[in-house]
């Protein structure tokens, strides 16, 4: 489990996190995939949808680099509550290209 501190939050990376990860290549491009996003998780957390409990959802576009490679757009599942000062990264999944 990975962790890195930030200005508003903690973000944590769970284990189910980082296997997930893997999927798209690994966390490098994950965290690339996550940067226009990151702030709002850091900054607004609460800002994103409550799926169930503490569980939220963020989405990311898709990324494609001139070398071909290509992270499609995600679907980021992580834990936050209220007044918590820490964002836990639980999931990412691949959002299909027609929806």
């Amino acid at each position: 489990m990975g962790c890195r501190g930030v200005e508003a939050v903690l973000i944590i990376e769970e284990s189910s996190w980082e296997e997930a990860a893997e999927n798209f290549g690994g966390l490098q491009n994950v965290d690339q995939a996550l940067a226009p996003i990151i702030d709002a998780l850091i900054l607004n957390p609460a800002g994103f949808p409550q799926i169930t409990g503490g569980i939220r959802m963020a989405k990311t576009d898709r990324i494609e680099w001139g070398d071909g490679n290509v992270i499609p757009a995600l679907r980021v599942w992580f834990r936050y509550r209220l007044g918590d000062d820490r964002v836990y990264l639980l999931y990412a999944e691949e959002i299909p290209e027609d929806s």
